[in-house]
């Protein structure tokens, strides 16, 4: 075995030692464009999927808003201040999604098929995503998370329309 000089080992103590890049994920996930926006204009989702996804997005965080950790904004007085518009939509989105999640509640039982639509769905919509990620994190065959992706955007197309039927409102995005 071959002896290190002094001259090697202070050359190695000099050399600096690389920290590991803590916000590189962070970074990364910035830089990634939306994977549902990349599948709107790959046209592999309709437009009405792609609102129903935008809803399930915006119902998600609606719903889990207040499970997080708060921080204090001294600035901020009085609240936020929603409209009555932003109120009776956060609502109709919420019964909407409830909705939809009772459906493929339904359906699950009846039917293996829809078992993974709900995580499917909520990983691509609400995580972001992309579908190879999520087969390989949920150990899924190829293009099998598109189809739970689509059948969980048409579920909840399905249950976004019973709801209006039965609510008599409608309430599209801007």
């Amino acid at each position: 075995m071959p002896r290190t000089t002094k001259a090697q080992k202070r050359k190695r103590a000099r050399r600096p030692v690389e920290e590991p890049d803590l916000w590189a994920p962070i970074r990364q996930a910035k830089l990634q464009p939306d994977t549902l926006m990349l599948l709107y204009n790959r046209e592999r989702i309709t437009s009405e999927q792609w609102e129903a996804a935008l809803d399930i997005r915006e119902a998600f965080e609606l719903v889990t808003n207040g499970t997080g950790i708060r921080i204090a904004d001294l600035l901020a007085a009085g609240g936020k201040g929603y409209s009555e518009g932003e109120r009776i939509r956060a609502i109709m989105v919420q019964q909407r999604y409830n909705a939809w999640v009772d459906l493929l509640t339904r359906r699950a039982t009846a039917s293996k098929r829809f078992i993974g639509c709900f995580a499917v769905t909520l990983d691509v919509c609400v995580e972001g995503l992309m579908l190879g990620e999520v087969e390989r994190s949920r150990r899924l065959k190829e293009a099998t998370a598109f189809g739970y992706l689509s059948d969980g955007l048409d579920l909840y197309i399905e249950a976004k329309k019973a709801i209006d039927r039965r609510t008599g409102l409608t309430y599209k995005r801007r």
